[in-house]
């Protein structure tokens, strides 16, 4: 209808920066077996608060750019600045294998008997399915001798039998 009218507006527009993402350094290999650990980290900058988290959520208590993993999972960590944005890093897996059973060895020797002139049986109770076998006489490696039983005209000694699952390690007694 030939009004005009004129009017300015102003936005200001802020775009914060986003924390660096590190990637997270490792004091060792993340497969190891159950009682071991890896410490995750990555370098602590000024003005970061760090939260660490795994496949079921935050972990209370990880407000710290380091964190020991003893368990399996899969570990990310949340790096967050003073201006509220926040990232993650790559998720590391870490995997906590399972120690073998420790063996315990069976015999049918009886007290008395001669070594060397009645053929020994040892055995492993029970015996495990994976686990790998060595057996050993006076701590030192019987060459070729894996199986889950020794039995032959065995020499005196202390035999010991090592059982192992994926590289994770037990000795019998």
């Amino acid at each position: 209808n030939g009004c005009a009218a004129s009017a300015t507006n102003s936005i200001t527009v802020v775009i914060n920066s986003l924390p660096t993402a590190s990637t997270v350094n490792l004091s060792g290999p993340t497969q190891f077996c159950k009682g071991g650990n890896v410490t995750l980290s990555v370098p602590l900058t000024a003005g970061y608060s760090y939260s660490w988290r795994n496949e079921n959520g935050f972990i209370a208590g990880t407000g710290s750019n380091t964190y020991t993993a003893s368990a399996s999972g899969k570990y990310q960590l949340k790096i967050s600045n003073t201006s509220g944005c926040s990232v993650l890093t790559s998720p590391v897996n870490v995997t906590a294998k399972l120690i073998p059973d420790k063996p315990v060895i069976t015999s049918d020797f009886k007290q008395g008997e001669c070594p060397g002139v009645n053929k020994i049986l040892l055995n492993v109770s029970p015996v495990n399915t994976g686990y790998n076998y060595q057996w050993s006489r006076n701590g030192v490696l019987l060459s070729n001798e894996t199986a889950s039983s020794l039995e032959g005209y065995l020499l005196h000694g202390d035999y010991s039998l090592e059982a192992d699952l994926n590289g994770c390690k037990a000795q019998s007694e």
